[in-house]
């Protein structure tokens, strides 16, 4: 008998350890576990960060250029594209809200690629004024509309000027009398009465070339 329960109590604390053993491994691996997804929570997040603020800075730079374009364009089509992307940019502006850091970044990186020859325009002091004031901005459209229709009336005069044959000529005339028609009554341009009369006028004048 005395070997007998010597023998269970063998057994009994072999079970014992080895149950112990087990649950602090097991503890261990869950441990181990909760490291790596800790870890891995961690890395995401700031790779989550990383990404909003690359996006913050990507919009203040797309903001740049939608703003050069507006101010620049040269035709009516090329306008109305600034302006609608002009609108998805404010969009995406107010969502990442771009910081300071992200402002400044892209600053600096406008006036390296100048440097470095990538971008041939060089921002003005106005211009990064405005950068850094975005959230305030409001497009001038009365003077944007102005500088378009100038260099519109620019470009066409000197088109009509190099017509060899009068008919092609003719054929020109009646799409820019088509094309101005529609123009003066777009929504964009019915605010500006001042505007509307100068195509009006420019409408007439192509009327009057036609031979």
């Amino acid at each position: 008998m005395g070997i007998f329960l010597i023998l269970i109590l063998f057994v009994t604390m072999t079970i014992v350890i080895v149950v112990v053993v087990v649950k602090r491994a097991n503890c261990q691996k869950e441990e181990t576990k909760q490291h790596i997804n800790q870890a891995r929570h961690e890395r995401l997040q700031k790779r989550a960060k990383r990404l909003e603020q690359h996006r913050a800075t990507w919009a203040i730079l797309r903001f740049i250029v939608v703003i050069d374009e507006i101010n620049n364009a040269q035709d009516f089509y090329s306008l109305e594209k600034a302006m609608t992307n002009y609108a998805g940019i404010q969009s995406i502006l107010k969502e990442s809200n771009p910081k300071h850091n992200n402002v400044m970044t892209a600053i600096r990186f406008c006036q390296i690629e100048n440097v470095k020859g990538m971008c041939q325009h060089s921002l003005t002091p106005k211009e990064i004024s405005i950068i850094k004031n975005w959230e305030k901005y409001d497009v001038d459209m009365l003077h944007v509309l102005q500088h378009t229709l100038t260099s519109f009336e620019c470009y066409w005069e000197k088109v009509l000027a190099s017509y060899k044959r009068v008919s092609a000529r003719n054929n020109r005339l009646d799409y820019l009398i088509d094309y101005l028609t529609t123009l003066e009554n777009k929504d964009y341009i019915l605010p500006y009465k001042n505007i509307q009369e100068k195509i009006r006028e420019l409408r007439l004048k192509y009327e009057g070339l036609k031979d």
